[in-house]
């Protein structure tokens, strides 16, 4: 009766009714993917992207074919989009990624056949890999495997084994990606504040901050007095403080921990 009403006059409405029809497709064209891959992505990704395959499993059916051959024809059809959208999110090159999955097939056979883990060269030998063949993985292999962060992480502590990688990778928030940006945007300031000091000024400065020499060996480099060591640094740090509060990025109250 769908079918009918679709082809005699398609609409939003009826290809709806066919999408809410033959949904369980997708869920088992998403089950029928290999284990490997299913690990590394979440299944409602993997269902969306197999909603766009039935999509055009419904807008490409033939007229004259009768409705039981749908489903075969659909869970192709949404396989084949699930491995689509997952080739264009890959980051390697499709020649690249096929010589890492061989590498992966290869090295399994290895260690199935020996009984230990091959090294990288003999797994490269049984692959029959060229010089060139060889380089690129090398390079891939690195990149090439996903983790999925939602995933349980491998841990020697038993204890830790169902706690997600994403946890376990949380550090000290202060180490986070917002301050570092916040800390490298302090640093241009301050350079750029240290481009308002004279040179002598800089060199006491650096000497001091950077070299950790006292007054008296800056006064003998430079050939001055102990007090005019102290005068240079005050003035130094004065105009630093000065710049810093101007861009904001030293507000008056903690002048004094500068």
């Amino acid at each position: 009766m769908l079918w009918q009403q679709h082809r005699s006059e398609p609409s939003t409405g009826t290809r709806n009714a066919l999408l809410t029809e033959y949904l369980p497709l997708v869920a088992r064209a998403v089950h029928g993917v290999p284990a490997k891959v299913r690990t590394h992505h979440e299944p409602g990704d993997l269902e969306s992207y197999g909603v766009f395959g039935l999509m055009d499993a419904i807008a490409r059916f033939d007229a004259g074919s009768p409705p039981s051959r749908f489903p075969g024809y659909a869970v192709l059809r949404i396989r084949g989009a699930i491995f689509d959208e997952l080739r264009r999110l890959d980051w390697l090159p499709r020649a690249t990624r096929r010589r890492v999955v061989a590498f992966t097939k290869a090295s399994e056979a290895l260690t199935a056949s020996a009984g230990r883990t091959p090294e990288r060269r003999e797994v490269l030998a049984e692959m029959g890999a060229g010089e060139r063949a060889s380089r690129s993985v090398a390079l891939a292999l690195p990149t090439a495997q996903l983790l999925s962060l939602n995933a349980a992480g491998q841990s020697s502590d038993a204890s830790d084994d169902a706690q997600p990688l994403e946890e376990r990778l949380a550090g000290d928030p202060v180490e986070g990606p917002e301050h570092r940006c916040i800390a490298a945007a302090r640093r241009a300031a301050l350079q750029d504040a240290f481009a308002g000091l004279t040179d002598r000024q800089r060199q006491v400065l650096d000497m001091r901050m950077t070299e950790h020499r006292t007054q008296s060996e800056i006064g003998e480099i430079l050939g001055v007095t102990n007090c005019r060591v102290s005068q240079l640094e005050a003035r130094a740090i004065a105009v630093l403080r000065e710049q810093m509060q101007r861009s904001g990025w030293m507000p008056r109250r903690e002048l004094v921990r500068f």
